[in-house]
């Protein structure tokens, strides 16, 4: 999906211990979640070295 199509929409679940929720107040869309997969492997290229040195 299209990050443009993300921010369009007005709601997102939540997930919990039960499932997924609609909780407004938790889920304030300050911040997304991307099931991404493509653009994880280019996040982690770009960080991967910078968390290696911090973590060994």
């Amino acid at each position: 999906m299209p990050l443009q199509r993300l921010v369009l929409r007005k709601s997102y679940p939540i997930s919990t211990h039960r499932g997924f929720e609609m909780r407004p107040d938790i889920r304030n869309h300050q911040r997304v979640i991307l099931d991404d997969r493509e653009r994880a492997f280019d996040l982690w290229q770009r960080v991967s070295y910078h968390v290696r040195l911090i973590t060994y």
